[in-house]
């Protein structure tokens, strides 16, 4: 028996495109069951990666208030002359500065030449800042007026030297690159050097002095425009001087904006993470809607979890013992709503009670999050989990197409056969009906 080679010459019917639906049909349920069973686990795996993500936030927003401090905040009467900072150590209160001199670094300039390439003769220049240790620096003949400054700068003394043209030629500036009374310059030419170069025959353009500032009628001196702990937790920033008689004021309090932002704050990440789950798991009652993860008892542990830390007890006693003493409170859906003023409020009646709060609830938070979001927590045990799954379907899908691949073409050689066969049964058919035609061809 013969083969076709194209299916459905030898009976005339369109065989390819009944195999091609034959195996169509034969796949399709195996097809639908794996890709229901992949975009499911496609949609939970995601679902689980933005939940974790949202509870990797508030874990960073819960730390915040497990170590949170009370805050201060400092105001200044005259910042043109007075910048402040504060820490937490910082003493409430208000105190009078009197900016009477900034603190300034020495600057010498040399005598004039006759421009920066002039011959400085050879021999060495001794430098030194302050009570620093001395920098001797060497120089061969023909040595020019630039390369003793490129010179200076290269040796890293804590002077910038620098070229200034005037009216009357090329000047070296030598300027100290801190401050203080005690921190002169002092230069030594030696050898042929050019005289001009040494201590004698420089001018002092700014005198090395000390800042002093007035806090409260007490007098203070300091080698820098920084005044650190001169007040506890404050810095003052010296920027200039005071007019006479006229002593600014710096007013430091507590920061009550920073405490309400960070609450304020770890309330938006807490809502994220819930809103995040109701999408996953609602469902819509007026489109008989169900949300991805619906049911899912992982996200609705990690909700109920996240509320009991929510409703326990920050402190052992006193009258602020919960979040809902600071104005935090659990709204129907589960996310939180948060009375800004009525935090302000308890701050002002028992600000140790509030940070006592913050820091218990910060901390338990921070402990209970970890638990679910960290590497090796249940969602990622969960995430891993489920793309073993995927993994699976995976090679269950491999299985499936050399599964159809073999069925496909067990079929068509079936197909063939029978086209084979049909091909000649008509060339049979054809056969006696030219045989018979010519038989009553005879008898006529």
């Amino acid at each position: 028996m013969s083969v076709i080679s194209s299916l459905g010459v030898g009976s005339g019917l369109d065989l390819a495109n009944l195999v091609d639906e034959l195996v169509a049909a034969e796949r399709k349920p195996a097809q639908q069951r794996l890709d229901r069973n992949q975009e499911r686990l496609e949609v939970q795996l995601s679902g689980f990666g933005s939940i974790r993500a949202a509870l990797e936030d508030l874990q960073s927003e819960a730390t915040r208030l497990g170590a949170a401090q009370e805050g201060r905040t400092a105001s200044v009467g005259n910042e043109q002359a007075l910048g402040v900072r504060t820490t937490a150590d910082a003493d409430a209160g208000r105190y009078t500065v009197a900016v009477n001199a900034l603190a300034a670094a020495h600057s010498l300039a040399s005598d004039a030449f006759t421009d920066p390439g002039a011959d400085v003769g050879a021999g060495s220049l001794t430098l030194g800042l302050g009570n620093g240790a001395t920098t001797t620096l060497e120089f061969e003949p023909g040595a020019t007026l630039r390369e003793v400054r490129d010179a200076i700068n290269a040796a890293d003394l804590g002077i910038q030297a620098t070229l200034v043209n005037d009216a009357s030629g090329t000047r070296l500036l030598l300027n100290g690159q801190r401050t203080g009374a005690d921190q002169r310059i002092s230069l030594e030419a030696a050898g042929d050097l050019d005289p001009r170069l040494g201590n004698a025959a420089m001018t002092e353009t700014v005198a090395p002095d000390d800042a002093e500032v007035v806090i409260n009628g007490l007098t203070v001196t300091s080698a820098s425009n920084q005044l650190d702990n001169v007040l506890p937790g404050l810095t003052l920033d010296l920027r200039n001087t005071t007019p006479p008689g006229e002593a600014t004021t710096v007013e430091v309090g507590l920061d009550r904006d920073a405490i309400a932002d960070g609450v304020e704050s770890f309330v938006e990440r807490y809502n994220a993470v819930i809103t995040s789950i109701n999408e996953l798991t609602r469902f819509d009652a007026e489109r008989q809607e169900a949300g991805p993860m619906m049911g899912d008892a992982v996200l609705r542990g990690i909700a109920s979890s996240l509320s009991g830390v929510l409703g326990s007890s920050a402190m052992a006693e006193g009258t602020t013992r919960f979040m809902v003493n600071l104005g935090v409170r659990t709204t129907a859906d589960g996310t939180l709503s948060f009375d800004r003023g009525a935090l302000e409020e308890r701050i002002d009646a028992d600000l140790e009670g509030v940070m006592g709060v913050l820091n218990g609830f910060g901390t338990s938070m921070t402990e209970r999050v970890r638990g679910f979001a960290e590497s090796g927590g249940l969602l990622a045990s969960r995430s891993d989990s489920i793309r073993n799954q995927l993994r699976a379907i995976e090679r269950q899908q491999e299985q499936l197409d050399a599964r159809m691949e073999r069925f496909e073409d067990r079929t068509r050689r079936q197909f063939s056969a029978m086209d084979a066969i049909v091909a000649e049964l008509r060339s049979a058919s054809e056969f006696l009906d030219q045989q018979l035609a010519g038989l009553n061809n005879r008898k006529r």
